[in-house]
């Protein structure tokens, strides 16, 4: 199953992140994304907690600002 890892600058620090199924079982929580909201990475995962294991390792190995 595909995942998505949604940034979004306009939400709190503690939500910036979001992970959610990609296609139609993930649009309500883009719909509560801000339009300034991005999608960071699609990973393909067996379950939530895979999708998520792979997103903190590519926050991990992402560059610094």
């Amino acid at each position: 199953m595909l995942h998505e890892l949604w940034e979004d600058p306009c939400a709190p620090a503690d939500a910036r992140y979001a992970v959610c199924p990609a296609g139609p079982e993930g649009d309500a929580l883009r719909a509560g994304l801000s339009h300034q909201a991005r999608r960071r990475v699609t990973v393909h995962a067996v379950n939530q907690l895979e999708a998520m294991l792979q997103m903190y390792d590519h926050l991990r190995s992402a560059p610094a600002c």
